[in-house]
């Protein structure tokens, strides 16, 4: 607590809190009286907010109140508010009640006060929140200005579970550099909706329409299950606004239904496929690699590194990297021995057109399976053909 008292936010809702104490109190004898308070009223008024006033704010204290972060006030903290409520009423009637069993006091003064306590305090910390949301933030609680300045329209397709905890998650966290302008979906019945205060403003197919119309600078696609034919079709309305559009992952990239702004990438190659997963044979395979010289053309580029990648972790006894760009070649060789661990490599840099090469190569290390996967599809052939009696697989060009 001695950290709170050194923060000036601290003092600005303590003391909103006391005066919201003294105003629920004072209206409460007004409401009951229907704003004409007797003069011997008046006095028992002042006689119990002395002590009413220190119970509250220590009961207040006690529950946490001044612990949390009010621009993250949640059912939680309203919960707490109650409890303290409550409490600090029973204990007000359990006080008077003991000191002159309610002389001169009326009961429903203090039910009254209970409530408008709640509902004051209550008010007071959504407001807060709320403020923290919106343009109109309190001086005292507002974030760097530069940074929200600096924040990208973002328009979402999509208006399902995955859209609203990304909206969430930006509402809620400042620093993030996007603001929701809206939200696309094909559902008829969330046309004209809002999720957290924005609008679902139409179909996907009025893209480039409601681009312009909300200034956007960024588009998300936010649905995890769409389909290949739904991905391709909301790539070429996207790449037909020329702005920037990224995605969240699809559902098998996502743990435990976890979406988070983290999430958001590139669209990539991937998304476009929609192919159903491939259950690979291990045991096979392992059978096929494991412990032998298995050789990668191509070794440094996107096919052939993944190859690299998978391959080591059957074990084979030598793993034999071919590649015409020393760059890719050396990218991989440290990938693999500094990210993975994996020593039992060799390193060739060269064309697959170099039959010389070819032949050394082969006569030296003997590979008992190859994986073709350089950017020419046919190799060539020579005296004491070097591919005989080698399991050979032959990919598209890595390019």
């Amino acid at each position: 607590m001695k950290y709170q008292f050194r923060k000036l936010n601290f003092w600005i809702v303590f003391g909103a809190d006391l005066l919201l104490l003294v105003a629920a109190h004072l209206l409460a004898y007004v409401i009951r009286f229907d704003g004409a308070v007797p003069q011997e009223q008046r006095a028992n008024i002042f006689a119990v907010l002395g002590f009413l006033l220190p119970a509250k704010l220590i009961l207040f204290h006690l529950f946490g109140l001044y612990r949390g972060m009010w621009r993250y006030t949640s059912l939680a903290d309203l919960l707490n508010i109650l409890k303290a409520c409550v409490v600090s009423g029973f204990i007000t009637l359990g006080g008077i009640l003991l000191l002159n069993r309610f002389e001169g006091f009326s009961r429903s003064v203090f039910v009254l006060d209970a409530l408008l306590t709640f509902l004051f305090i209550a008010g007071f910390r959504i407001s807060l929140r709320l403020s923290c949301q919106s343009a109109f933030c309190l001086p005292f609680l507002r974030d760097d200005v530069s940074k929200r300045q600096r924040r990208k329209r973002l328009l979402i397709i999509g208006a399902g579970d995955a859209a609203e905890k990304v909206t969430r998650e930006i509402n809620d966290n400042k620093a993030l550099p996007y603001m929701v302008a809206g939200f696309l979906d094909d559902h008829s019945a969330k046309i004209g909706q809002q999720i957290h205060g924005i609008p679902v403003l139409g179909p996907i197919a009025d893209l480039s329409e409601y681009v312009f119309k909300t200034k956007a600078q960024e588009v998300l696609i936010a649905i995890p299950s769409a389909s290949r034919d739904q991905m391709q079709r909301i790539v070429e309305l996207c790449r037909g606004c020329d702005i920037p559009f990224k995605t969240l992952p699809g559902l098998g990239e996502l743990i435990s239904d976890r979406v988070s702004i983290k999430a958001i990438r590139d669209v990539s190659y991937k998304d476009l496929l929609g192919r159903p997963p491939v259950r690979l044979e291990l045991e096979q395979i392992g059978e096929i690699l494991a412990g032998k010289t298995v050789l990668v053309t191509g070794a440094g580029g996107s096919i052939g590194s993944e190859l690299c990648r998978q391959i080591f972790r059957f074990q084979p006894s030598t793993l034999i990297l071919m590649d015409a760009s020393e760059q890719n070649l050396y990218q991989i060789e440290m990938e693999l021995l500094h990210e993975y661990g994996f020593k039992n490599y060799v390193a060739v840099l060269g064309k697959v057109q170099d039959k010389d090469l070819l032949v050394s190569l082969f006569s030296h290390y003997r590979p008992t399976v190859v994986f073709h996967a350089a950017a020419y599809k046919h190799v060539p052939m020579v005296e004491g053909n070097p591919w005989e009696g080698v399991y050979k697989i032959s990919l598209p060009p890595s390019g």
